[in-house]
């Protein structure tokens, strides 16, 4: 059986998206990666935010998705503060320069 795993939702339940995910190596061909504000009382979806400018510690995830069988990255944002296109632009360009560190 395999899963497809969303960061945000993890962290929004209150988990820890990586204490979750190393339950399960080579059970997670797909990684939806979300981030999400530290702010507590924000609920959703202002808690909503681009890769690498919330809460989520996303390097260890990228590298243990790295050693454990992920195949593919889903980046998606439901609600974006401004234009789509730049939320994307940001969290691609921070998980490119994740992405170098893995390496």
């Amino acid at each position: 059986m395999v899963s497809t795993f969303d960061t945000y939702w993890v962290k929004y339940a209150g988990f820890d998206p990586l204490s979750c995910i190393e339950k399960h190596p080579y059970r997670i061909p797909i990684l939806h990666l979300k981030d999400i504000f530290a702010d507590p009382a924000l609920g959703y979806p202002e808690s909503l935010a681009e890769i690498g400018r919330g809460s989520i510690d996303f390097l260890p995830i990228l590298q243990w998705s790295e050693r454990y069988g992920v195949e593919y990255y889903a980046v998606e944002q439901d609600i974006c503060p401004g234009n789509p296109l730049d939320s994307l632009a940001i969290s691609l360009d921070n998980l490119q320069r994740l992405t170098q560190k893995c390496a």
